[in-house]
């Protein structure tokens, strides 16, 4: 096998497509590392909307509404976002 690819990679272009293929997987995974420090937060809620409006509620509201009432339940050690 090593016969067959030898004619091949031996020419002029390899070892530039090589280094192009290198810069597009660095990309790559630099895109992926900047991905994973994203968070998927929601600055607001969007509850209803009508003829007379619509009633946005800030999520951080909604949270601790969320967390006080899921707090209560019996069992439940903490309500609040880890």
């Amino acid at each position: 096998m090593g016969a067959l690819l030898a004619p091949h990679l031996s020419a002029p272009w390899v070892p530039y497509a090589a280094a192009g293929l290198a810069v597009v997987v660095a990309v790559l995974a630099l895109r992926w590392l900047v991905v994973q420090g994203r968070t998927a937060r929601v600055p607001s809620l969007r509850l209803d909307e009508g003829e007379r409006g619509r009633t946005d509620v800030a999520a951080r509201a909604a949270c601790s509404a969320l967390a006080r009432e899921v707090g209560g339940y019996p069992g439940v050690r903490r309500g609040g976002p880890s």
